[in-house]
Parts: C-alpha cells; structure tokens; sequence
C-alpha cells in the first residue's frame, strides 16, 4: 500500500512539472517574426460598375495612399495620394496584431460555393523586401483572417481600409 501510494504521489509530481514545463513555454507569440514587409497593397472592386480602391500601406516610407477609380476612366499616371503616415512604432503594432489574427496566412483565391451575380471583390498583395511576394484574391468571400485585420488597418492607417 505504502508502494502505491509513493507511486501515485511520484505520477501526480511528474504530471505537474511536465504542465509546469509546458506552461513556461507557452508564451502565446503574438509577435510578427516573418519576413520585412516593405509594401501591402489591397485592391477592391464593385462588379457593378466596376468602380475600384486601390489602398497602399508603403514600410520604407511609412505612408499610406489610396486612390479610386472606374475603369474606363483612369489614367495611366494615377498615382495614389498620400492620406495618412504612421511611425515604427505604430508599424510593428500593425504588424503584430494583423499577425495575431491570421492576417499573414491569407493566400490563393477565395470564392463561395454558389453563384453570385454581383457583389464584389478584392486583391491582396504582400510584397517583402527581398523581391518575394504573396498574393490572395477573393471573389465575393471575405475569408475570417481579412475580417479580422479590420481594426488593424484603421488603427495604421486611420480610415476604414478592409
């Protein structure tokens, strides 16, 4: 009985300091660790019409721009203008809490199972410092992650963006 009793004791030692050990570890990453980002660009489009924003959040000159357009109208020299601007700081908290919710995941096309007629659609491009780039479209589907990033967008930027 006396065995047992030291047996269980040693298990139960051994269970907290393994929930101990995992715990410590568990920091919850909340941090932007990926690639520099040097610009994001998110493009909407209204099918009806065809009337498009394209909004420019720019890292190396810590500006935001935006121009809309329709498209039987633009010019080639359109160059978005320069709305707000934002510091590092507000840069990596950007970063952080776009991070946070999945943001950087977004990639590949998104579309509903059924038909839609009209509505709307978006272009997201991430371009990193080395030249890379990742790309996701959405065609009348706004995944979660891009829901979510709302707020983080409006806080960098200080206008509704996504």
């Amino acid at each position: 009985m006396k065995n047992l009793k030291l047996k269980a004791t040693i298990a139960v030692l051994l269970v907290l300091a393994l929930f101990s050990i995992c715990l410590g570890g568990c920091t919850g990453n909340d941090e932007y660790n990926g690639k520099p980002t040097e610009k994001i660009t998110y493009t909407v489009i209204d099918y009806m019409g065809g009337y498009t924003d394209v909004h420019v959040i720019d890292f190396l000159n810590n500006t935001y721009s935006e121009f809309g357009y329709f498209p039987n109208k633009r010019d080639a020299d359109d160059v978005p203008e320069v709305k707000s601007t934002f510091t590092d700081k507000q840069e990596i908290a950007f970063m952080n809490s776009a991070y946070k919710v999945g943001f950087f995941k977004l990639e590949g096309e998104y579309k509903p199972n059924a038909d839609v007629c009209d509505g709307g659609g978006w272009k997201l491009e991430i371009l990193y410092t080395d030249g890379t780039k990742k790309a996701a479209t959405g065609d009348n589907m706004w995944p979660q992650e891009l829901q979510d990033s709302a707020n983080s967008f409006e806080e960098l930027c200080g206008v509704k963006v996504v």
